[in-house]
């Protein structure tokens, strides 16, 4: 009987033993949702940008958000500066960069007004037009590069070295180019893929999709084509063939760049016999009537820099700005510390005293927001004044393949 008794006395111990351990131990759902790891809170959706966005801005900033100052980049602070400001467009990268690029840029993006990150540019070609070789790899001009390379290579070439822009914190490439080769007399040489406007679109349209690819926006240049210009647009007044001539031939190339959405466009320092007396950065006739009107460029719209000689030897900054908004521009280039805040008072006035400006100071805001990953609010497509259809055009046709993606 003792003997029952005992192991009666240890089942019971045991039993209580195993309860107590159970009511210790998680339970198996406890157990399954601990092993399984938190899902990431999903990212917020992007906000579209809307006209009424934009126009509840004051002026100031509208216009200020049009201004692009280029700026050394062991300068940063000033820019940084200037951003949180003045709300600019964004900066434009000088000079080689370092081994705290990424950190100075960084600190440029966060200066931006909420929901309006500034655009991060820098000349990066190829060849002998290139910044960050040292940072991301070198690579080849474009001369080289359409005499070497098939249009895909091009392409898969532009793609890796802009991951490495953009792992940096750039988001704009001031490139390719699209002027035609001919020579070297006007600060183009190789720089140019060809004499062929044909070839050069092919080859030019691979370069920016590659860009793309990696998550930097494009910028076609030098608008209307430097290829055949009288010399080079930095230090003197340089004049193209005639624009009967120009759409023939040097258009070409922008023209075919326009059906591919994303690609901005800059524009240079060129007089052009036949459409206008003031250069090309600075003309009605040029950015709005040929380049929006005849060929259709629906992206940005960026001036070469107004500091450049030809433009600062004629108008002070805030003239030059309050020309190159009324061209239609989007982006208005400056280098050379400008005075920020007398070029934004002077686009006020002006825009004050001609309110019919006002709608293109919108558009141009909305461009810039699309280009740092804003896309204007289907509602709102109206307001950039596209066209339902393309009318025909006066250029003659090219046979330029499209890419796929």
């Amino acid at each position: 009987m003792r003997r029952y008794r005992a192991i009666a006395a240890a089942l019971v111990a045991l039993a209580s033993a195993v309860a107590s351990g159970l009511a210790g131990a998680p339970s198996e759902a406890a157990t399954s949702a601990a092993g399984r790891s938190t899902p990431a809170a999903a990212p917020p959706p992007v906000m579209c940008a809307s006209v009424a966005e934009v126009q509840a801005w004051p002026l100031a900033r509208q216009v200020g958000h049009m201004v692009m100052v280029g700026v050394p980049i062991l300068q940063s602070a000033r820019s940084t500066a200037a951003v949180a400001q003045f709300g600019l467009a964004g900066i434009l990268v000088r000079g080689t960069p370092g081994p705290d690029t990424a950190k100075r840029i960084a600190a440029i993006r966060a200066a931006g007004q909420p929901g309006t990150p500034p655009i991060v540019a820098v000349d990066e070609e190829g060849g002998r037009v290139q910044h960050l070789k040292r940072a991301v790899g070198a690579v080849p001009s474009a001369a080289v590069m359409g005499a070497t390379l098939s249009p895909e290579q091009v392409r898969a070439l532009a793609a890796k070295h802009a991951r490495g822009m953009r792992a940096l914190g750039f988001t704009m490439d001031l490139g390719p180019v699209v002027d035609l080769a001919n020579g070297d007399g006007n600060g183009i040489g190789d720089r140019a893929w060809s004499p062929d406007p044909t070839v050069t679109s092919r080859f030019a349209l691979a370069f920016a999709r590659g860009l793309m690819d990696g998550g930097i926006v494009p910028v076609l240049k030098h608008f209307p084509g430097h290829g055949h210009a009288s010399g080079d647009s930095h230090d003197v007044g340089a004049t193209t063939p005639s624009i009967d001539v120009l759409r023939q031939s040097d258009l070409l190339p922008f023209r075919d760049g326009s059906t591919v959405a994303g690609i901005g466009v800059m524009v240079a320092h060129l007089q052009v016999p036949g459409l206008d007396t003031l250069p090309a950065s600075l003309s009605p006739a040029a950015v709005n009537g040929v380049l929006r009107t005849e060929l259709h460029h629906r992206g940005l719209v960026i001036t070469d820099s107004l500091s450049m000689w030809p433009i600062r030897f004629h108008f002070p900054a805030p003239r030059a700005a309050e020309l190159a908004l009324k061209a239609g521009n989007d982006i208005l280039l400056f280098d050379d510390e400008p005075d920020v805040a007398a070029i934004i008072s002077a686009l006020v006035n002006l825009v004050t005293a001609e309110p019919e400006l006002q709608a293109q100071v919108t558009a141009a805001n909305l461009r810039i927001l699309d280009a740092v990953g804003r896309p204007t609010c289907a509602t709102d497509i109206a307001a950039l004044n596209l066209p339902a259809t393309l009318p025909a055009t006066t250029l003659p046709a090219t046979t330029v393949p499209s890419p796929s993606g």
